[in-house]
């Protein structure tokens, strides 16, 4: 589930596998979570512009990682690295699966203005131990999803209040 409004994004993903092992800072190797979020949706961007973000989530922390921003960006496109303390990570562990709640503020998403932009730039990549990672929008086995947003979906950002 992904929710917005403006303070920030909410996500919650739901695993139906245990929880393994976390790892940093080879992630990609564990149990994680990338998201991508370019806050225009600059689809003629043929690389990440200073309003793309990539984030990172550790179901538990990792030596002392549990959350933090990613982003590489060309020389001229950049933004200042989110604080990681103000990025929302909770996990509750079930029996079969767990479940991850993530928010990122709008604080730490450079260019986020629903009121002026109302689509966004949204795709993740979920790792597990010993497992191929699942893409959302573009399997990236062929090219760096980090560096093209153009292939990552686009979402309307729909006021349901109105």
């Amino acid at each position: 589930d992904l929710a917005w409004n403006e303070e920030g994004i909410l996500i919650d993903i739901v695993f139906d596998k245990p929880f393994e092992e976390a790892l940093y800072p080879k992630f990609s190797e564990g149990d994680a979570v990338e998201i991508f979020i370019d806050t225009r949706d600059r689809k003629s961007a043929g690389f990440a512009t200073r309003f793309c973000h990539h984030f990172l989530f550790l179901p538990v922390p990792c030596q002392g990682i549990a959350a933090q921003e990613l982003t590489r960006f060309r020389t001229e496109e950049t933004h200042p690295l989110c604080d990681p303390g103000l990025l929302k990570n909770e996990t509750t562990f079930y029996k079969k699966g767990y479940a991850m709640h993530l928010g990122i503020p709008s604080e730490c998403l450079h260019g986020f203005d629903p009121t002026a932009f109302d689509r966004m730039g949204f795709t993740y990549r979920l790792h597990r131990l010993k497992g191929a990672p699942q893409y959302f929008s573009a399997d990236a086995s062929h090219f760096s999803l980090e560096q093209h947003p153009k292939f990552w979906a686009s979402f309307n950002l729909m006021n349901l209040s109105k």
